[in-house]
């Protein structure tokens, strides 16, 4: 049980059948996205090594460089509408906060 076999894969072994005991499902105590991935296929793990990332997608934060120019045109409660990559999907969401400093490089503030 300790490695995640329920109590009738446990009986099923010890009748003499057989199981994989190099494969087994793994499970997360949370909902998410899966982000990103630390393991390899047929790499060892432990219970102490991280496997993957995941992360609850519902709701996110959106950086948005502003150049100085546009500054004006903002305002922290605005509704923002953003497109994601090439598709028609938007999203909508409000600006919370307007950076009051500018980087120097690139003449922005973050939104």
């Amino acid at each position: 049980m300790a490695i995640g076999f329920s109590p009738s894969e446990i009986e099923h072994i010890s009748n003499g059948g057989r199981h994989n005991l190099a494969r087994y499902e793994v499970k997360s105590p949370i909902d998410g996205t899966v982000i990103d991935k630390y393991v390899s296929l047929g790499e060892a793990v432990d219970s102490y090594g991280r496997l993957y990332m995941l992360a609850d997608l519902n709701t996110v934060w959106v950086d948005l460089d502003v150049y100085q120019k546009d500054l004006t045109l903002i305002k922290a409660g605005q509704t923002a509408i953003i497109s994601i990559g090439n598709s028609n999907r938007t999203v909508t969401g409000k600006i919370a906060y307007i950076q009051p400093v500018l980087s120097e490089e690139t003449r922005t503030a973050v939104a």
